[in-house]
């Protein structure tokens, strides 16, 4: 059994309003969706997913899944830390 991390972030900048960021990484394997909550960020993310599958790629990571989607994610993030980040290991 691999290694597991997941990690769920929240951004809000000015410029692209909130947008959340769901990573899961095991072992090699990476996924990763961003849900922003203006359309023009999810098309601005959307546009550059294979530019950042392409970076990460690069870096040794095996891309199974990345996606950018308009709104905000299911699963509400309840305890964020400092940096905006949860940090959940399975």
């Amino acid at each position: 059994a691999g290694r597991r991390q997941r990690q769920m972030c929240i951004r809000d900048r000015p410029e692209l309003g909130p947008v959340h960021s769901k990573i899961t990484l095991i072992n090699q394997q990476v996924s990763i969706t961003f849900w922003s909550e203006q359309q023009q960020t999810q098309t601005t993310f959307q546009q550059h997913l294979q530019t950042l599958e392409n970076e990460l790629t690069d870096s040794g990571l095996v891309v199974s899944h990345l996606n950018a989607v308009f709104g905000s994610p299911p699963d509400p993030i309840t305890a964020i830390n400092n940096n905006g980040i949860v940090d959940e290991k399975a």
